[in-house]
């Protein structure tokens, strides 16, 4: 929902596995889309044009792209692995839970995206040699957690299924502390701001 209202994607497509998180995703768009239909014509005629409009801060956007919103979001209640991504530009994979998996997202991804695709992963790099990295923001800036972006070259070593000695089950105990170390040091931060703000 989010790339769909900031961008002028022809399609954004949410994938997810457990049954309560889909609902409550096909709920929320739902609520955006009521909210949506009476805002939405009510938008200056500038934000409606091809025309760009310039915002009071100095950018330049344009709002066209809202007035179609419902017909560009799609929620798919299916396990990610059985999702063809071959038309997908930008893949986003929120994988702070999916360590272990990593190897094999990324042979699944490199198996199937177009050249120069673009994917995002969190907390967990993609260690795959046809995912070029090309940027990366530290815990706290983008996110709670370390956030990673790709450039999907492709190259023949990439059709390799992953070994699976190199795909260990995730140590679940040093997950659970790096990640309350997370949280205190973003806490830490927070109350920082807040005592310098004072």
């Amino acid at each position: 929902m989010s790339a769909a209202i900031s961008l002028p994607l022809a399609r954004c497509i949410g994938v997810e596995i457990l049954g309560y998180r889909h609902r409550m995703a096909t709920d929320r768009l739902n609520k955006m889309l009521a909210v949506a239909d009476g805002g939405l014509a009510s938008l200056p005629v500038a934000l409606r044009s091809d025309d760009p409009l310039c915002l009071p801060d100095g950018a330049v956007t344009q709002g066209k792209h809202l007035l179609d919103i419902g017909s560009r979001i799609e929620f798919v209640e299916q396990d990610m692995f059985a999702v063809d991504v071959s038309d997908a530009d930008l893949v986003f994979v929120y994988s702070t839970c999916f360590g272990s998996l990593m190897p094999r997202i990324a042979h699944k991804l490199a198996r199937e995206l177009r050249e120069h695709a673009v994917v995002s992963t969190f907390t967990y790099q993609i260690s795959h040699p046809a995912f070029r990295q090309i940027g990366h923001f530290p815990g706290g800036s983008v996110a709670w957690t370390d956030a990673f972006l790709y450039e999907f070259i492709p190259i023949e070593e990439a059709l390799s299924p992953p070994d699976a000695a190199a795909s260990p089950e995730s140590d679940t105990d040093s997950w659970e502390s790096c990640v309350r170390q997370e949280f205190e040091a973003i806490d830490a931060r927070r109350r920082e701001a807040a005592g310098a703000a004072d």
